[in-house]
């Protein structure tokens, strides 16, 4: 596919960008912070999957807005320069307009473009995003990592407090809700139009499929469930867990959110330590200040391997794997790597992929509200039972789990599109990308955010 792009600057001969890709060709993603050194389900999917490009000759280009806190009047302003991140090195702020010619100046360098995708539009000026993608006549891939296409409020909570249900928001529904916001609807089918005729949407499990396509029905034929990770082998699990008079090791796994279901957990540790039960409690992931009762174990895929999380949940011989998110998860490594630790999973009905996955593989307990779930735990007779009977059911499951290359694979077997331009290639801007080396210096210093 040959796209030309009539951008001529009159007087100007096209040149190449001041900086290089690895490859011949590149895939552009459009996320809503720098990926680089985080360690949240996204950033690792874009890294998993630039590994795999990478494999295949093919250069990944992250676009992402400039963030601020420090006033609205700022905000504007910064949000219309877009970082570039060229196969893991930063390059500099440009302004979004540019963001067009910017592709094409490559063009000039030899590379062509195989696909958009946009993975998270949190942060963007929206109508920047439609027009590159109205100024790019490539294919557009969205994938869906979160509900930010559906509601501003990503988790789908009504007053960021409870789930609001999988129906399509509307007045009737939400005009109770702080996060409605007609104008934000109206803004992402404008983005998706923009891209129609050449859109395909990647859900990573069935359960994002659905909630999604309740919003979006018109675009139901263009979305396919494409899981993050696949299972390879086939191995027996060992049985390295407690003796009976043991405790129970019930363990938090992941990010402390309230939305993950922190503040459930805290709740609960305090009432069963009070209550006198035998259990050990713990937490995965980053270390957590004040909560005595809970032994932190640090733990990030960044500083530690893909592996991490499960290597440390199998050495603490965790029983139980609370993953109580209180809204629906479109996929979660943190199930993943519980599940192959070993471990019974503890959720409840609105967590989305979590639920479903429980229910359907009989991997644990799925409870519909919190006094069920401190009910549950208080009759221990009950949860060893669960236990020996959830290690009855699997005593087998996969040796490891790999990325799954089924987008990769599609992407190095799909023609790309030449984008060439007369004129001359935009520059990143220095004042700009030299606030944003400060803003990161600060927050590796800890201060506050730009």
């Amino acid at each position: 596919m040959r796209v030309t792009l009539n951008r001529c600057h009159e007087g100007q001969k096209g040149k190449s960008a001041t900086w290089r890709l690895r490859n011949r060709s590149c895939v552009v993603c459009l996320t809503y912070t720098d990926p680089r050194g985080k360690a949240a389900g996204l950033e690792k999917y874009l890294a998993d999957q630039a590994a795999l490009l990478e494999e295949r000759g093919v250069s990944t280009l992250v676009l992402f807005p400039f963030p601020t806190r420090r006033s609205r009047w700022l905000n504007r302003r910064l949000s219309s320069y877009w970082g570039v991140v060229a196969d893991g090195i930063l390059r500099g702020f440009y302004r979004a307009d540019g963001g067009v010619d910017l592709l094409a100046s490559l063009h000039q360098d030899g590379v062509a473009l195989k696909e958009i995708q946009l993975h998270h539009l949190l942060n963007f000026n929206l109508s920047h995003v439609e027009r590159f993608l109205r100024g790019v006549i490539a294919p557009v891939r969205l994938v869906l990592h979160d509900f930010f296409t559906v509601c501003p409020q990503i988790f789908l909570l009504r007053n960021n407090l409870d789930h609001c249900g999988e129906a399509a928001p509307s007045l009737e529904k939400c005009a109770e809700c702080v996060s409605w916001t007609p104008g934000h609807h109206e803004a992402i089918r404008q983005v998706l139009d923009a891209a129609q005729g050449r859109l395909r949407i990647v859900a990573p499990s069935e359960t994002a499929r659905r909630i999604w396509v309740n919003t979006f029905p018109e675009f139901a034929a263009q979305v396919v469930v494409v899981p993050h990770l696949i299972p390879v082998g086939d191995v027996a699990v060992s049985d390295i867990r407690g003796r009976p008079n043991e405790p129970i090791r019930l363990a938090f796994v992941g990010t402390p959110m309230p939305q993950k279901g922190w503040s459930v957990f805290l709740r609960l540790v305090q009432e069963l330590n009070r209550q006198g039960h035998n259990w050990e409690f713990y937490h995965f992931g980053r270390a957590t200040p004040g909560t005595s009762n809970i032994i932190q174990v640090p733990v990030s895929f960044v500083r530690d391997g893909p592996e991490a999380m499960t290597e440390a949940i199998r050495r603490a011989r965790v029983d139980i794997a609370f993953l109580w998110s209180t809204s629906p998860e479109t996929y979660s490594y943190t199930l993943v790597e519980t599940r192959m630790a070993d471990a019974m999973i503890l959720t409840n009905s609105v967590s989305g992929n979590i639920a479903d996955t429980v229910q359907k593989e009989a991997a644990g307990v799925v409870l519909c509200d919190e006094n069920k779930l401190l009910n549950y735990l208080a009759n221990l007779p009950q949860v060893r039972r669960d236990l020996e009977n959830f290690r009855s059911r699997h005593a087998r499951r996969p040796e490891r789990m790999e990325v799954n290359p089924a987008i990769s694979d599609e992407i190095a077997a799909q023609p790309a599109s030449a984008i060439t331009i007369e004129g001359s290639p935009p520059r990143a801007s220095l004042p700009v990308s030299a606030l944003y080396r400060l803003k990161q210096v600060k927050a590796l210093l800890g201060g506050r955010q730009t």
